[in-house]
């Protein structure tokens, strides 16, 4: 892949190499970790939809290297080499399979516009500027626009292979929905403390709570110093 990188034009190449190398080794010790499911039930479903989301670009389809990760976390990433990571968690979270495919449109659309490696050479070369003199606060606001707009990008470029599916358009919307309430430790469902009683074991009424604060919709919460939009911005954009 260096070799390749230094027989073209590309500016960056000094950078852009140290990417290459490090997310080499990053990928090998995250597909070996024990951590990732190799060949499982789950893995092959998401390839599956990946067949049908690319299923009139052959080409692109090759590329890709999609794992599932036993991870709690509710998140997915990809690398410029191909290789996406769905989290366990994110899968148990969605609703429905079309959010989900729309997830992995998302992710394929960060790797055909390359933000992995781009986002690296930009924040290397705003982390130069603090070395001379330019406040930390805001680098890191930079930082955090720059990575919005590759997320913002890659949500409408997502949506549009989206729409070359069967799926229905409106899970996209829904998936965010699903992201944004994903913290929550529990549903608004009422625990019946006589499921686990007996005749012998009784729980007192006061180890659990009366009531509970409602949840708070922090859907336009300030993403100043956010890598992602907030929910509300990335709702309207795939409505619009």
């Amino acid at each position: 892949e260096i070799t390749e990188l230094n027989k073209g034009k590309e500016k960056d190449k000094a950078l852009k190499t140290i990417y290459l190398t490090e997310a080499n080794y990053e990928i090998e010790k995250i597909v070996k970790s024990g951590n990732t499911l190799i060949n499982d039930e789950v893995t092959r479903y998401l390839n599956k939809l990946k067949d049908i989301i690319l299923s009139n670009d052959v080409n692109l389809k090759s590329k890709l290297n999609i794992f599932t990760l036993k991870s709690t976390v509710v998140n997915a990433y990809s690398y410029d080499k191909g290789y996406i990571f769905f989290d366990v968690g994110l899968i148990a979270q969605t609703e429905t399979e079309a959010q989900l495919a729309y997830i992995l449109c998302h992710e394929i659309s960060h790797y055909t516009k390359k933000h992995n490696i781009q986002g690296y050479v930009r924040n290397k070369k705003l982390e130069k500027e603090i070395y001379q003199g330019k406040n930390e606060d805001d680098v890191l606001i930079e930082k955090c626009q720059y990575s919005k707009e590759n997320e913002s990008e890659a949500d409408i470029e997502g949506f549009k292979l989206f729409e070359g599916t069967k799926y229905n358009f409106i899970q996209a919307q829904k998936a965010f929905d699903v992201l944004q309430y994903a913290h929550l430790p529990f549903e608004l469902l009422e625990f019946k403390k006589s499921f686990l009683e007996t005749e012998n074991l009784k729980l007192p009424a006061g180890y659990f709570l009366k009531d509970v604060s409602s949840i708070r919709n922090n859907a336009s919460d300030d993403d100043t110093k956010s890598t992602h939009p907030n929910t509300a911005k990335r709702k309207t954009a795939i409505e619009d």
